[in-house]
């Protein structure tokens, strides 16, 4: 029984999810199977005792369904149904950690339900989302958002907006650019990086050389995840040049704060590692 999957996922979550996860069960909105409360209680219950090695199949059942014979395909899918509402509960709680994530859905939602009266109050809250977001995340994600939020504007506005005006389609593609272009550079080093250590692999990451070249010939010292993969880039494409690394660290002292910690941490690692392959 500690073997399945919904056993494992639960044993992993830390009491308070698990007790916010029955109140998610308990919802009628999520579930309103009485039998699957019961079912998580019990299961919650045995991972708390710490004695699971002593519950089979065919006790647990008899728990559920007093009195009734054991039905394997029955006892799966009460498993199987636990697992998807636990699966619904995860995602919904990795939804609500980011206000951007609520109002930019609900900026969809009104869009595509055309309810014009919350037109301006959803976009001040998008707007104030953003700006918050901002204070803290200059990385890929938070010029995505930015996409997203724009091309809803964009969708929201076309209807009333005369063709004479100006649109804010290059905000649009700007934002756009920034998210492709930082995402395209981090997985090119990711490459590099998996590469050194599993020879046998090779990866085919189409357009580098031409992204390269692009982020040369323009300014992007103020877009920081931009700047800082290039940066990363360069101090594997050019390794000799010290000055590459340099303007690195630059970067990272004004905006390392700026990218999620597991983010920021993995860029602090390519300056330290490029530093060890020097001192060797």
């Amino acid at each position: 029984m500690h073997n399945s999957k919904i056993y494992s996922i639960l044993s992993q979550l830390t009491k308070v999810e698990q007790n916010r996860l029955r109140k998610y069960l308990t919802s009628p909105y999520f579930n309103r199977s009485k039998l699957l409360v019961q079912w998580y209680d019990l299961l919650c219950k045995i991972i708390a005792s710490g004695k699971e090695d002593k519950w089979s199949k065919e006790k647990l059942w008899q728990k559920i369904y007093r009195g009734e014979g054991f039905d394997d395909v029955r006892y799966r899918k009460l498993n199987s149904d636990l697992l998807k509402l636990t699966e619904g509960f995860l995602a919904q709680s990795e939804y609500e950690k980011t206000q951007v994530h609520h109002t930019t859905f609900l900026l969809e939602a009104v869009k595509n339900r055309k309810l014009e009266k919350l037109y301006s109050s959803t976009k001040r809250q998008v707007d104030r989302a953003l700006e918050v977001d901002g204070m803290f995340n200059r990385s890929a994600t938070y010029y995505f958002n930015q996409y997203l939020a724009q091309k809803n504007y964009y969708d929201l506005d076309k209807s009333s907006l005369q063709r004479t005006n100006k649109a804010n389609i290059e905000t649009i593609a700007k934002n756009l650019d920034y998210f492709y272009l930082s995402e395209k550079l981090k997985y090119y080093y990711e490459t590099i990086s998996r590469q050194s250590v599993a020879t046998k692999h090779s990866y085919d990451i189409s357009l580098i050389e031409e992204i390269a070249n692009h982020i040369k010939e323009n300014d992007y010292d103020q877009v920081p995840a931009v700047a800082i993969y290039y940066q990363v880039y360069l101090t594997q494409k050019d390794p000799d040049n010290v000055d590459h690394y340099f303007k690195l660290k630059n970067l990272l002292i004004e905006h390392g704060n700026e990218f999620p910690s597991n983010e920021a941490k993995e860029i602090y690692l390519t300056g330290i590692n490029y530093c060890l392959k020097k001192i060797n």
